[in-house]
């Protein structure tokens, strides 16, 4: 009976290496650069910053390598893992060009990292950005955006007066840097308003763990600008916050996941944060232009980021109005 029948060739099931796997490569970078932070931390006085340079090199190398693995996979993914792989390869070589200073200079050493940064947040947020915003309605969308704006730009303001309070820099020049670092770190807060408007599950994963892993990063740049504004070399917190939160990041991004919560408890939470998320900003934001503080060339970087947001907020109610009619 078996004659004239063709026979299919059985087909070996073969197991990925531990290579093919992003996440062991992000456990495997994640311990190694664990190892080299206790090594720097033990060293003598003085020695520890070949291990410095090492567990940075590490811990991006290592969320760079994992996101490509998933980025040449067959099945398509959420993210666009080759983006965000390059960007934390070139966050990653931006703190490293800062170790080329008694080559480069310490100016233009400095002004090569902060360019790198700024390509690498910039392109990551091209990314997670409409990644966060593109499961919600046209309505609901731009009340999201305006939300997010609020947060963004209260967030900037609050970090740029907070910079200002602890350094003397002068120029409009210096303050780009300053800005688009705690524009990175404001981010958090954007993410977070628009994962609570469209309900993102609760989980310690994805869009969750993302928060604060560029809350964390967002901060080691502001710390590090502020040290290179005053012609110091880079710290070990600089450095040790910045692999931390671009391993954090990694993880978030492996993970990430559009599932929505459930429970009526959540919604009541979500809906609560959003609402008040907003309103709270702008309350930071009159208090502080409130307080004395320095201005810039003149300018009152304060003021203006408190028109901004009140700007916003005018905008914000409008929408709520037309909405409610």
């Amino acid at each position: 009976m078996a004659e004239g029948r063709a026979t299919i060739p059985a087909v070996p099931i073969t197991r990925p290496r531990w290579y093919d796997r992003p996440g062991i490569v992000l456990l495997l970078g994640g311990a190694a650069t664990a190892t080299l932070v206790a090594l720097a931390v033990l060293s003598p006085a003085g020695t520890g910053g070949f291990f410095e340079d090492l567990y940075v090199a590490t811990s991006a190398g290592a969320v760079a390598l994992a996101l490509a693995v998933l980025a040449h996979r067959p099945e398509p993914g959420i993210l666009n893992y080759e983006r965000l792989a390059w960007a934390v390869a070139l966050t990653g070589v931006g703190m490293a060009i800062l170790d080329l200073s008694p080559w480069l200079g310490a100016s233009m050493s400095t002004l090569a990292a902060n360019c790198l940064f700024c390509c690498g947040g910039v392109l990551a947020m091209s990314e997670i950005m409409p990644a966060l915003y593109r499961w919600l309605d046209p309505q609901t969308l731009v009340m999201a955006m305006l939300d997010g704006g609020i947060m963004l730009a209260a967030g900037v303001t609050l970090m740029l007066s907070a910079w200002k309070g602890n350094d003397g820099g002068e120029g409009l020049g210096q303050l780009m840097m300053p800005v688009a670092a705690a524009a990175l770190l404001a981010s958090a807060g954007t993410a977070a308003t628009a994962a609570l408007t469209f309900r993102a599950a609760p989980a310690l994963r994805g869009i969750w763990c993302g928060i604060p892993g560029a809350s964390i990063v967002g901060l080691s740049w502001m710390m590090w600008i502020d040290v290179a504004i005053r012609g110091e070399p880079r710290t070990s917190a600089t450095t040790l916050l910045y692999s931390g939160g671009i391993l954090i990041l990694g993880y978030a991004w492996m993970t990430w996941s559009n599932a929505i919560g459930a429970g009526k408890l959540y919604e009541k939470i979500a809906g609560a944060l959003v609402d008040w998320l907003p309103i709270g900003a702008i309350l930071l934001c009159v208090g502080f232009a409130a307080v004395p503080h320095a201005r810039i060339e003149g300018v009152d970087a304060v003021a203006v980021g408190t028109a901004i947001v009140v700007l916003l907020s005018i905008a914000r109610q409008r929408v709520l109005i037309v909405r409610e009619r």
